[in-house]
């Protein structure tokens, strides 16, 4: 995992995607909550939206991934040193409703900070 060795966070990426959480355990428990089976693995795929770009980005050339803060497990001090050390050109949301408000406070930290 990237978080105990810098060196697995890609340099110089040209896009990351980001599904935003600011509170992955109460979203990792809502998403656990909704499990049918406790021995069923919940699958949690990214939304086909940040599927297709990621998919075209990288059919023409473009360094891009994508982080699921909930399904990772990542604080958003987490990903703040991602985006310290990977450095992209371009960071982008993918948010239902709900989310809005974590992806905007995400986004006005990334950009005072970066």
């Amino acid at each position: 995992m990237w978080r105990s060795n810098n060196d697995l966070i890609p340099k110089n990426l040209d896009l990351l995607l980001v599904q935003p959480s600011l509170d992955f355990t109460r979203d990792l428990n809502a998403l656990m909550a909704r499990k049918v089976e406790e021995d069923i693995i919940i699958s949690n795929c990214p939304p086909p939206g940040i599927g297709y770009l990621l998919a075209i980005a990288k059919q023409n050339g473009i360094k891009a991934t994508f982080i699921d803060m909930v399904t990772s497990k990542v604080h958003a001090e987490e990903l703040y040193h991602y985006i310290n050390i990977s450095k992209p050109t371009l960071v982008g949301f993918g948010a239902l409703t709900i989310q809005i408000k974590h992806a905007g406070v995400l986004a006005q930290e990334i950009k005072s900070r970066f």
